[in-house]
């Protein structure tokens, strides 16, 4: 996330606003006056909305929400920004299962995580079956 110089330019700006909506060209003139260079991110508007598609699924879990939209009879392309603190993702470290009949729970036993489980936890198999 640090290494992608958009999404790092995406942070910095919603650090001084709760929300921000333009186009993509209002977004580049943005974005090279919040970079040190002052040198353009992108080559265009189009890259620019683009690498931000892209990097959509990493600012949300930042709890930043960008959402790109047509508006007014012309159906001009706008992008908003908006940071929402109660979209945040947390990770987990541990899984916990717990058995029992529900009267007289047993003790509690860990599920090993693997290497897999860490990166989105959509491919995480229990070591045993649960029930």
């Amino acid at each position: 996330m640090d290494a992608d110089p958009i999404a790092a330019c995406v942070r910095g700006l919603m650090t001084e606003h709760t929300s921000w909506t333009g186009t993509a060209a209002d977004l580049l003139r943005v974005s090279t006056t919040q970079t040190s260079s002052g040198a353009p991110l992108a080559r265009n508007p189009r890259a620019l909305a683009g690498h931000l598609r892209r990097a959509q699924t990493f600012l949300r879990a930042l709890g930043i929400d960008v959402i790109f939209i047509r508006e007014g009879r012309a159906g001009s392309r706008v992008i908003r920004i908006r940071a929402s603190l109660e979209n945040t993702v947390s990770t987990a470290s541990n899984v916990t299962a717990v058995r029992g009949n529900g009267s007289d729970p047993a003790p509690d036993v860990q599920a090993p995580i693997t290497a897999a489980d860490d990166a989105d936890g959509a491919d995480a198999k229990p070591a045993f079956p649960f029930g």
